[in-house]
């Protein structure tokens, strides 16, 4: 019998505005009928974000919390489960119900667009026949000129051993989230960090929110193995895309760096940045998956990605979005909280998540 695992791999979008306002500028800039994110989207979007923190509590964390209990409850045993975009408040709540069979990174992220200490981290949880055996940060560090500066832009992996209860397999899993503007070159850079770190396992697999759509991941990857023959034993097998039985669900979250799609010419959504494959599952040589990762798109009656065309039309129904021009959001961020939560609009991330099942194969 064929050991194997289930994984599955989610970035639960951070409630801090700074990270949201990203997700909510096409829908600002959609509902006024603009192509562009000048500064006054910009600064609604940002108050949209804000409003949006305070629907997290109320709505977006019970959510994901159920959410994450349903999947344990059918996945009992064999089960990995990788978050990104866990704040601190997130963090807390889960480590109270799974305890030991949670890991997270322990450094913060250094983002150059926010100039204050970021609490954005990778989180790891394990079914109870799962057992950690060590868990580090992989340090994935790149340096970028930005208006003739250098600037470095640090995002933490997770690295996790994890071994089978009772047996004697173990293997490697690292939880990353790459920096959405990383260049080609930023990438070729943290992905032989991360095959560094991995160079002595060959039972391992990489998730997470690349930023990236697959062709642009395998090509780095090529290039690494052409470049360095004494790392191929240990290159991952080449990614298979995540696919979904919903046409209207065929992504994973928005390719911001797209630079020639700006606007997709056929988006899934009409009047929005182009959305695509960008959280991946890649496995080792001696792991392999049979079929394609899955992308789910509902779980307990939740729709998972934010419904960008339903929150543009709550914001043109009664004025909602001149409520946004007014100096004192405070007066009108109760109307707005109230008419989201009441609506049928109540989606919980910008990503969809992946599901992938893994089978460990026999070592030679």
């Amino acid at each position: 019998m064929t050991d194997s695992i289930q994984v599955i791999s989610w970035n639960i979008l951070n409630p801090d505005p700074d990270f949201v306002k990203m997700s909510l500028r096409p829908v600002v800039n959609k509902s006024q009928g603009k192509r562009n994110f000048s500064p006054a989207v910009y600064e609604k979007s940002r108050k949209l974000a804000v409003i949006n923190e305070k629907r997290y509590q109320t709505h977006r964390k019970p959510d994901i919390l159920g959410i994450i209990a349903k999947w344990f409850s059918d996945n009992p045993t064999r089960f990995v489960l990788c978050l990104q975009e866990v704040c601190p408040d997130m963090f807390e709540a889960l480590f109270k119900i799974y305890k030991d069979q949670i890991r997270i990174t322990r450094e913060n992220d250094i983002n150059p667009k926010i100039n204050r200490e970021i609490f954005d981290h990778r989180c790891t949880i394990i079914s109870k026949d799962l057992v950690f055996i060590e868990s580090h940060d992989i340090i994935l560090e790149t340096s970028n000129i930005i208006d003739s500066k250098e600037v470095i832009v640090k995002k933490n992996a997770l690295y996790c051993k994890i071994g089978i209860r009772e047996t004697d397999v173990e293997f490697d899993c690292v939880n990353l989230h790459f920096f959405y503007t990383w260049s080609d070159q930023n990438l070729s850079q943290v992905f032989q960090t991360i095959f560094g770190f991995l160079s002595q396992s060959q039972r391992f697999f990489i998730c997470g929110d690349f930023n990236k759509p697959y062709k642009k991941i395998y090509e780095i990857m090529e290039q690494i193995s052409v470049n360095n023959k004494d790392k191929r034993l240990y290159m991952p097998v080449p990614p298979m895309p995540a696919i979904s039985n919903n046409p209207q669900n065929s992504f994973t979250s928005f390719n911001t760096r797209d630079k020639n799609k700006r606007f997709d010419p056929e988006p899934v959504i009409k009047g929005f940045l182009s959305l695509q494959v960008i959280d991946h599952i890649i496995v080792g040589n001696l792991l392999t998956m049979r079929e394609n990762p899955r992308i789910i798109s509902k779980v307990n009656k939740s729709e998972i990605f934010y419904n960008l065309s339903g929150i543009e039309a709550m914001l043109q129904e009664d004025k909602l979005l001149a409520l946004l021009n007014k100096n004192s959001l405070n007066e009108n961020s109760n109307k707005i909280l109230k008419k989201w939560q009441n609506s049928k609009h109540k989606n919980i991330s910008d990503h969809n998540p992946i599901i992938a099942r893994i089978e460990i194969v026999p070592k030679p």
